[in-house]
């Protein structure tokens, strides 16, 4: 096998919530023939809005996210007066203006979403890079922004994404997905993505606790310490503070997405 790459067959820990029908149009702020989006409320920081759309959806055996490349279709329906987080994040590549290297929390997208220009705006020339974006609710654009705020609590808004995978399947994990890292710490703090220590006794068992929860994006393991981290919602790189050199620990990214 490619040492690059695991592929792991599980089944998935059946919940006790009673199945809704497979669009929940019901409780939605906006839906069309292909789109559903509820708001759930409001966070102050990408990771915790990101938590509320994944918690939502797990309610109700629906896959739930935070709306980000359809949000486009939906921009002038959301703009209430509130800024809103929005699902487009750059936590896996460094702080550097490219909108190639802007990734999407839709685990059904896992790679890299290549977008106009002009779509994504910069905050201000003067302020550092940002790992995320929100839509700015005075004129409806949709800007790069810090993944935390103290200042304002944001809008949430779920894109519905189906109902969440039961039975069996085959998870494909891949080192270089969806990009060869040369080095995957990250030292910069505002730059840490969501990211989740599991126990675990061994890579497979870390790979296979990612597997059981479709929010677990990518995951590094330390063969020295037995340390498992999950990658939540976005893939992203391996804060510095679980360590400073790579040596002993090994990556790997979910590479699709399992459909029922």
């Amino acid at each position: 096998m490619n040492e690059n790459l695991l592929k792991l067959s599980s089944s998935t820990i059946q919940s006790a919530f009673t199945q809704l029908s497979s669009r929940p149009m019901d409780v939605a702020d906006w839906v069309s023939s292909n789109l559903c989006v509820v708001g759930v409320g409001t966070a102050s920081s990408f990771c915790r809005a990101s938590e509320m759309c994944a918690r939502y959806g797990a309610k109700t055996k629906h896959l739930a996210f935070l709306i980000g490349k359809n949000a486009h279709q939906v921009t002038s329906t959301l703009s209430d007066g509130n800024n809103a987080w929005l699902g487009f994040n750059r936590f896996l590549t460094a702080p550097n203006w490219s909108i190639s290297e802007w990734l999407d929390v839709d685990p059904r997208t896992p790679q890299f979403m290549t977008k106009d220009r002009t779509i994504i705006r910069r905050s201000s020339r003067t302020h550092r890079e940002k790992p995320v974006v929100i839509l700015n609710a005075l004129d409806g654009s949709i800007q790069d922004f810090s993944a935390t705020t103290s200042m304002l609590r944001l809008k949430v808004y779920c894109e519905y994404g189906g109902l969440l995978p039961t039975g069996s399947w085959h998870q494909q994990y891949r080192e270089d997905s969806p990009m060869t890292l040369e080095n995957f710490i990250q030292t910069n703090p505002d730059f840490y993505g969501c990211y989740k220590v599991v126990t675990a006794s061994s890579m497979i068992d870390c790979a296979k606790k990612c597997t059981l929860n479709v929010a677990c994006r990518s995951l590094y393991y330390g063969e020295n310490t037995q340390r498992c981290v999950h990658m939540m919602y976005a893939d992203a790189l391996l804060p510095v503070a679980f360590t400073s050199n790579q040596t002993g620990w090994k990556r790997m990214a979910k590479t699709s997405y399992p459909a029922n």
